[in-house]
């Protein structure tokens, strides 16, 4: 089994117990979600202000800015995604995002939080925070290797 094997059944059992087709995993620029490292399997870096866009049937996305788009064209378990502008992060999302979210609420910041609402407001968001740490509790074979 390949790594992305095991990172793509972690992904389907957490849709499993989510109730929703997405989620969306930030890295913030003074703080970072190590679910998205766990998740997209992109070595630790900085990556600040992309996202992770779990969706279910479908590969993982990172939305990113030009700047960091060319170092993580390598990551060929990833569709990657650009934008130039926060105009343009927020036109991908509208455009890809509908009905439930889920997010990461323990550590997504309430002014951010509410941002996101307001640009995307045919979108419900749902808290899927322990959902996402009792996964990353459980280690595959490849993590267990590693270790």
């Amino acid at each position: 089994m390949d790594k992305s094997n095991g990172i793509n059944n972690k992904i389907n059992e957490l849709f499993s117990k989510a109730k929703c087709k997405t989620v969306l995993i930030r890295n913030f620029s003074n703080f970072y979600d190590l679910n998205f490292y766990y998740f997209s399997q992109i070595g630790a870096g900085d990556f600040d202000n992309n996202f992770l866009i779990l969706q279910k049937g479908k590969k993982p996305a990172v939305l990113t800015t030009n700047l960091e788009y060319g170092a993580l064209l390598k990551y060929k378990s990833l569709r990657i995604k650009k934008a130039a502008s926060k105009k343009e992060f927020i036109k991908f999302l509208k455009k890809n995002l509908k009905g439930k979210i889920g997010l990461n609420y323990e550590i997504y910041p309430k002014k951010q939080f509410n941002s996101l609402k307001k640009e995307l407001k045919k979108c419900k968001f749902i808290d899927v925070s322990e959902k996402l740490n009792r996964l990353r509790e459980t280690k595959t074979r490849e993590e267990i290797k590693k270790i």
